[in-house]
């Protein structure tokens, strides 16, 4: 049966003509190919933001307080303490020591006590800290000196410098 049709049909047949012009699937598969790069570029530039994210947020409160307790032993705390009285002597920026005192101390202390003296007041601390009220009399003379319209003398952060030596 096969071999019939064959015979019948007319010899001299043309190819295959393609519905579109040829053009027509280059461009398809421009398209494609320029639309999965661009899916491409997104994706990466999603994904670098993404990355900035995560670089640019703060640590979690547990990982920051594992650092700091690994980091401030009595002595690490007593050569950064000098390192900041030697610093700021030189540059003679007396206000901006006593704030970087202060920040020091309160974390070595955060530490040391467990509670969050970081974000409290120095009225707060002499009123939570109950085992050791020498902090909350430090850290009020310390704000004192700290905030004043003046600008601290020397003498104030000597005196401050040498009483937090004593607490640690």
């Amino acid at each position: 049966m096969i071999l019939n049709l064959i015979t019948k049909l007319p010899q001299d047949l043309l190819d295959v003509q393609h519905i579109l012009p040829f053009w027509y699937t280059i461009l398809y598969y421009f398209l494609w190919i320029a639309g999965f790069a661009a899916a491409l570029c997104l994706a990466i530039y999603l994904l670098s933001k993404f990355a900035k994210y995560l670089r640019s947020r703060p640590p979690k409160p547990y990982e920051s307080r594992l650092a700091r307790e690994r980091r401030y032993s009595r002595n690490q705390i007593l050569k950064d303490i000098d390192e900041i009285y030697k610093n700021y002597l030189q540059t003679q920026n007396y206000r901006k020591g006593l704030h970087t005192l202060s920040s020091t101390l309160r974390t070595y202390f955060e530490v040391q006590t467990k509670k969050n003296i970081e974000e409290m007041t120095a009225a707060e601390i002499r009123e939570h800290v109950v085992e050791r009220k020498d902090l909350g009399v430090y850290f009020t003379g310390l704000s004192v000196a700290q905030f004043q319209e003046r600008e601290p003398n020397e003498n104030e952060f000597v005196q401050h410098y040498e009483e937090g030596k004593k607490l640690v």
